[in-house]
């Protein structure tokens, strides 16, 4: 006789190898000096695909917990990293500030 474990309603038991579907829309700002505001512009435009891959790959790559922060602070501790780290500036960014971040899907 096999033991089960009892799940919440909407909450499906996922057999090995299967992945739970989530869509998360976020939307990202940083904070910089007012003198580095038209540089950090001209670089976002530059950079943009680049950007927005590191962002894609931080998300997908996080942690349930880190997603449930109430602050999201982990992930914008990796973000200011990545952002350093695609500008060639640890000075530049003052602050990743993530005023939107939405979850929905099968495994929410």
């Amino acid at each position: 006789m096999s033991k089960h474990k009892k799940r919440g309603p909407g909450r499906p038991k996922l057999r090995s190898g299967e992945a739970k579907s989530i869509l998360i829309q976020v939307r990202v700002s940083v904070l910089v000096n007012s003198c580095d505001a038209d540089t950090t512009k001209k670089l976002v435009e530059l950079k943009q695909s680049r950007i927005d891959d590191r962002v894609n790959t931080l998300i997908r790559s996080a942690q349930p917990r880190h997603l449930g922060e109430p602050g999201l602070e982990t992930l914008k501790r990796g973000m200011k990293v990545e952002f350093d780290r695609i500008f060639g500036d640890e000075k530049l960014i003052r602050e990743v500030l993530i005023p939107q971040l939405l979850q929905s899907g099968s495994g929410v």
